[in-house]
């Protein structure tokens, strides 16, 4: 995935002419992840599906600096269990956007998980580093890469951060 997005990237740079992210626009759009590990352990089969889906949308405070929020849910399953667990998160962030159209951002997130019977809530700071590479005037695809830290309910042991990689569509008014 890091070697499809710096691909990606150094297309992104060379073909296309600079886009202008001005103050007062906004942004709307969507972005997807699925991951599946499949591990073994002593002879035995292990595997975790992970679907990740989330909106998210942005205003231009000055040019090139958008103001983010974002709605995202998490839905994972392991093999060897009946019950999955479900994760949403809503948070705020901010954005700078590089003419040669790729972008740095950061941000926090509330999260809300229910798992196996139990529940954990907390915050979580993410950054995350994209592409923006336009289909269209206004339409740009936006693969990203980025880490998440959780901060979730220590007694119950329910810290979750990570590495992530998703797709996203945006539009652009």
């Amino acid at each position: 995935m890091i070697f499809l997005t710096a691909s990606l990237f150094a297309v992104s740079v060379m073909a296309q002419n600079e886009f202008v992210f001005e103050k007062g626009m906004i942004r709307v759009g969507g972005a997807s992840n699925l991951n599946f590990t499949n591990l073994k352990y002593d002879g035995s089969d292990y595997s975790t599906n992970t679907l990740m889906l989330g909106f998210d949308a942005g205003y231009f405070m000055t040019n090139n600096v958008s103001l983010d929020v974002d709605l995202n849910v998490q839905y994972t399953k392991d093999s060897d269990d009946d019950e999955a667990m479900t994760a949403y998160t809503v948070g705020a962030g901010l954005r700078y956007w590089f003419p040669s159209k790729f972008y740095i951002g950061g941000g926090l997130d509330m999260i809300t998980m229910s798992y196996w019977g139990e529940s954990a809530s907390g915050a979580g700071l993410k950054l995350k580093v994209g592409l923006v590479h336009f289909l269209g005037d206004k339409i740009a695809l936006e693969p990203a890469i980025g880490y998440r830290m959780g901060l979730t309910d220590e007694d119950k042991g329910t810290k979750q951060s990570g590495l992530f990689a998703q797709l996203g569509i945006s539009v652009f008014f």
